[in-house]
């Protein structure tokens, strides 16, 4: 009886070591899966605006691994709505979407926000503006060749409450400079002086641009416009230091 209960002991045990080799073994070939699964990402960059790299996505998913294996499909099974939040937290992220295979390969598709404006505030928290209205932090990474908007009115406009008449205004003209490319390039500082209206301060030439409110964009520019191709190249760059086309059928220089 001794020797039948060692040898019955005996076989607990080799079964307890079989069982545990067998146990490693299978997380390590999740493990070796896992690894071996291919991962793709890819980031949308509006204007070559690089807030968010490949890198910081990576980085982000440090820690996540397959959670299961679907014993119907075999499928490795990603926390793909816990991937999904945790990229989507980033103040540059739109959107983003991940997604796997059958083979358990993960793709991960993220949309940046993308400025069209840098708020210069006088308490120097500078922000970005996003072409939805949304006011981001700066960035360590990259810095975004966009209109500055300068002065203690478009700062108060953003930052309190303020006319929505006026900053749907402000954001049509901003629009307007995003879709067109020479003003686009043209135009580097913009302001909103309480009589004067908006002022743009030009890349190109010494004169400041007088647009008064932010309406009719169409009509103002195109006189402008005509300041820049007949009036500028015939009386010189420098001979005005002020161009108002906020009054109808005129063009004030001074």
């Amino acid at each position: 009886m001794r020797i039948k209960k060692e040898i019955w002991q005996g076989s607990s045990y080799l079964l307890a070591i079989l069982g545990t080799v067998a146990l490693i073994l299978g997380f390590g070939r999740l493990s070796d899966e896992a690894a071996t699964a291919s991962l793709q990402i890819s980031i949308i960059n509006a204007e070559e605006n690089y807030f968010l790299e490949i890198e910081d996505i990576e980085g982000m998913l440090l820690g996540f691994t397959p959670q299961a294996e679907d014993t119907v499909s075999r499928q490795h099974v990603w926390q793909l709505q816990r991937i999904e939040e945790k990229i989507a937290a980033h103040p540059f992220t739109q959107s983003v979407e991940a997604y796997a295979d059958h083979k358990g390969n993960l793709s991960i598709q993220v949309v940046q926000k993308r400025p069209i404006a840098r708020l210069i505030s006088q308490k120097g928290n500078d922000r970005y503006l996003t072409a939805e209205g949304e006011l981001l932090p700066l960035s360590e990474k990259h810095s975004a060749r966009v209109p500055l908007l300068i002065g203690k009115k478009l700062e108060n406009l953003l930052l309190n409450e303020a006319s929505l008449e006026d900053k749907a205004g402000l954001m049509a003209l901003l629009h307007y400079l995003d879709k067109d490319e020479f003003w686009k390039a043209q135009i580097t500082e913009i302001e909103w002086k309480d009589q004067a209206g908006i002022v743009l301060y030009p890349q190109v030439g010494k004169q400041f641009l007088e647009l008064g409110y932010p309406e009719d964009l169409e009509r103002k520019f195109e006189k402008l416009m005509m300041f820049y191709t007949r009036i500028a190249p015939l009386q010189g760059w420098n001979k005005y230091s002020r161009v108002n086309v906020s009054f109808d059928n005129q063009i004030v220089c001074e």
